[in-house]
């Protein structure tokens, strides 16, 4: 067992190849152990928030304001309102042209 820890940071399949036998007695072994699952895949997620935390460390956030108004987020028609759930319904009836609307499209099962 001394072997597999060092290769916890492998798939469970890579692992095996390099230990020179099959998944299933890695899987054995590790049971054996008290390890019960494989902790590639978390020591993965581990690393990702790590490095994720790190890089919001060393970044600055966005400056006060920046989610509004001119040079925000949002587009001049919106920017007045801010964040909003509601779909721009005026924005979308004024180019339903474009596209024909909903009246050009097939009827299903009649093709």
């Amino acid at each position: 067992f001394a072997d597999v820890p060092r290769h916890f940071d492998l798939p469970l399949t890579q692992a095996a190849e390099r230990l020179n036998v099959c998944v299933t007695l890695v899987k054995r072994v590790c049971r054996e152990n008290g390890v019960s699952r494989w902790p590639y895949r978390k020591l993965q997620s581990r690393k990702k928030k790590e490095r994720i935390a790190r890089e919001a460390a060393a970044t600055p956030g966005p400056p006060q304001g920046a989610m509004s108004g001119a040079g925000g987020c949002f587009p001049p028609f919106m920017a007045s309102q801010g964040p909003s759930l509601h779909t721009p319904w005026p924005m979308m009836a004024a180019n339903a042209g474009a596209w024909g609307g909903l009246a050009t499209w097939p009827a299903m099962g009649t093709q």
